[in-house]
Parts: structure tokens; sequence; C-alpha cells
């Protein structure tokens, strides 16, 4: 979803303790600044795609990309940048809102670093698909949705999280799609763009694991669960996790899992086949 824009006059919300006034997603804005000295009368939650600057309580500061900010109601709302920038961003208000900056945004401080903008983007898409999708929004999802925003925002505000990198959530999703096909360790090295040393470390770094243990840690799974199943034979449930030597097969999963596969399906009573 790109390039959303909406205002509502009146909040299509019944319950008061969250109020919506407008949303937008991804929104790009002509070089200029945006200056309200008293704000707009609610809070406003801004994620910056690009950099820009802000005027803050600790006053003028330099916004990196993949920034959020937010404003209380009657603080002075300003933001722009000299050249065009990108934007996404929710003029809100009511109890649970003003708990949420108090609570979770305040201890942050300033800006909070954000490296991905997708908690934040679901976030406002979920809300938008709530209220546009229904003939009557759902307070209560609506409210749902901003607690686990609160949440995620308060891990980062916290310095308790740290997001996966772009390229590693890119390699990891194309193993959890592709592990059962042949992939060595020099391709996933080149779909991250790095060399085959860093690509390893950071990988371990930040999954736990070397990126071929992932491999094998996703085929084990996925032969458990197939072992369930009493039509197949072990050497097909091999052979579907990508391994068409069954001894090799049933090495790595004795490996792994501390039985041999046709061990394990005796144990759980899925058959000796």
């Amino acid at each position: 979803m790109k390039d959303i824009k909406r205002f509502f006059p009146v909040s299509p919300l019944s319950d008061r303790r969250i109020q919506i006034a407008g949303l937008g997603v991804r929104e790009g804005m002509p070089g200029g600044f945006v200056s309200r000295p008293r704000g707009t009368g609610d809070y406003l939650m801004m994620y910056f795609h690009t950099p820009a600057q802000i005027q803050s309580r600790r006053g003028e500061e330099e916004v990196p990309t993949d920034s959020f900010y937010m404003w209380a109601p009657g603080e002075h709302q300003f933001y722009g940048c000299a050249e065009e920038f990108t934007h996404s961003w929710l003029h809100c208000d009511g109890d649970r809102v003003r708990r949420f900056y108090q609570t979770v945004f305040l201890k942050g401080g300033s800006l909070v670093p954000m490296p991905s903008p997708r908690s934040f983007l679901s976030f406002l898409e979920g809300v938008y698909e709530e209220i546009l999708g229904n003939s009557m929004a759902d307070d209560i999802i609506v409210e749902n949705l901003l607690t686990n925003w609160m949440r995620d925002l308060n891990r980062h505000a916290s310095g308790r999280m740290e997001y996966l990198p772009e390229r590693l959530r890119l390699v990891r999703d194309f193993i959890n799609e592709h592990y059962t096909e042949e992939l060595t360790l020099g391709q996933l090295a080149r779909l991250a763009n790095w060399s085959v040393a860093h690509f390893s470390e950071e990988f371990r770094r930040h999954l736990g694991d070397s990126p071929i243990n992932y491999v094998i840690r996703q085929r084990m799974q996925h032969a458990v669960y197939l072992l369930q199943d009493i039509h197949l034979s072990v050497t097909e449930v091999a052979a579907r996790v990508g391994y068409e030597n069954l001894y090799h097969f049933s090495k790595i999963f004795k490996r792994s899992l501390g039985e041999s596969p046709r061990a394990y399906r005796r144990r759980h009573g899925f058959g000796a086949s």
C-alpha cells in the first residue's frame, strides 16, 4: 500500500479514548517547511523515510532517514527539508493516545531511530483498512493496533531492539521459500551483496546461527511435520526437504534431533515405514 493521504473531519471511531483525524502513508512532499506554531490541537506521529529537519523539545534537529517523532497538542509542529522528502504520519487524540505519548514516547526524549518503517506502516495500513474497509470501524481493533505499535516503539526508545538489516531479511525470506533446493553459502552471500566471510558473520550475529545451519533447521522442521503422514516413506520425506540421499538425510536428522527418522516415527506412533 502506497501514497495514502486521508483526513477525517469527524473521527470514524465512536470511542473517545482514540480519535483519528487523518493519516498518510509514504506521502511525498516538495522542498520546504511546514510550520504550525500552535500545532493542530491533536497528537501528530511522524515517520521520516528521508532526511529532514524538525523543531523538537530539544530545539532544531537534523532528522536522519528512518526516524520517528511525535508532537503533543499545542507544540510547534515544524518539519521539512529544503529538497523533496517523504514521510508517513497520523493525526490522533484521546486518553489512550495521551497515555501512549506520556509512558512510551517521552521515554525516548526526542527522535527515535527506527531502521525499518514496517511496524509503523503496518499500524497505519491496519487502521486505514479497518476504517475504510468496514461500514463501521471497530474501536477495539484500532486500540489493539495502537497497543502493538506502542510496544514496538517502546523497544526502540529504550534501546532494547535491533532490527534485522534489510539485506539479511531478504536472505532469510529467500531461504524460507527455497530451503528444499540446493543452496550454497556463496549464493546466499551474493544475494546479500556481501563477501562470504562478512555475510556469515552478520548472519550469525543477527540470527544466532550459521546460514547453512539455518537452512538445515528449516529442512528438519519440515521433515518432522512430514513424518507425521504415515502415507509418506522416509525416503519420500527426505526428497521433499531436499535430500536425494537417504543416508545423508538420516545422518543429519539424527544429529539435529538425537534420533533417526524411523526412531522418531516409532516413538511418536506415526508408523515405522
